[in-house]
This record gives structure tokens, C-alpha cells and sequence, in this order.
């Protein structure tokens, strides 16, 4: 793992723990640039073992990703189970994400999968945990 420097504030979020969500970051990793954004260092730490990464994406992502769902679905309750599964897929593959394109466009594109296979579908998919 690179080395960091991390400079932030603190945030909470009702009952989630408080998670520190840096407001710069600057990795001296072998990427092509020297500034490399929050999404891409919280993906670092979660790819070393930091599950509290995934959390911090979890909470960034979790409000959006569930306004696009519902767009598609016009069910809360189907756009919440949806949202769940996308999350648990990207927890899933979030090794096999390139660094090179903006994580958002990533987790959206498993937004539009997962609404356009519910909607072609018409049921929630069922995969064992």
C-alpha cells in the first residue's frame, strides 16, 4: 500500500459510526497523477482490509444511488432491496475496479444494470450471500 497524507474533518451520520472523510488527498502511489480523489483512496484501503472504506463509500454513494433506482423502479420498497443488492455487488467486485474512471460512473453502471434487469426481469435477483 502507498504511502498518504490525509487531512479532513469528521463527519456523522445519525447511527453510523463517525468516519473521518478526507477533504485532500494526496498519494505518492505509482498513479498517473498526483492528486488522486476520495473514492480512489477509500477503494485502496478497502482492497488492503479496511472494511470501514467500504462504509465511508457506503454512506457518500447510498442517498444517490437509491434516487436513481427509484427513478427507474417507482417502488421504494423495490428501489431499497435494489439498493442493497447493488451495494453487496460492488462490495463483491470492488477488486476488480480500475482506478483510471470516477468510481460514481462504476456504481452507476451497476445502477442501470440492476433497474433495467428488475424492470426486464420483474422480480428482485436472488443470488446466495
Amino acid at each position: 500500500m502507498s504511502k498518504q497524507k490525509i487531512s479532513g474533518s469528521r463527519v456523522a451520520s445519525g447511527a453510523i459510526r463517525t468516519h473521518a472523510l478526507p477533504a485532500k488527498v494526496v498519494s505518492t502511489s505509482n498513479c498517473a497523477c498526483a492528486q488522486r480523489s476520495v473514492d480512489h483512496l477509500l477503494i485502496e484501503r478497502f482492497n488492503a482490509g479496511d472494511l470501514l472504506a467500504f462504509e465511508v463509500l457506503l454512506i457518500r454513494y447510498r442517498y444517490r444511488v437509491a434516487s436513481l433506482i427509484d427513478l427507474h423502479v417507482r417502488d421504494p420498497d423495490v428501489a431499497e432491496e435494489l439498493t442493497q443488492h447493488v451495494f453487496l455487488r460492488a462490495f463483491r467486485a470492488l477488486d476488480n475496479f480500475e482506478c483510471e474512471s470516477p468510481f460514481s460512473s462504476w456504481l452507476f453502471a451497476l445502477v442501470h444494470e440492476m433497474a433495467t434487469n428488475y424492470l426486464q426481469v420483474g422480480r428482485l435477483p436472488v443470488r446466495p450471500i
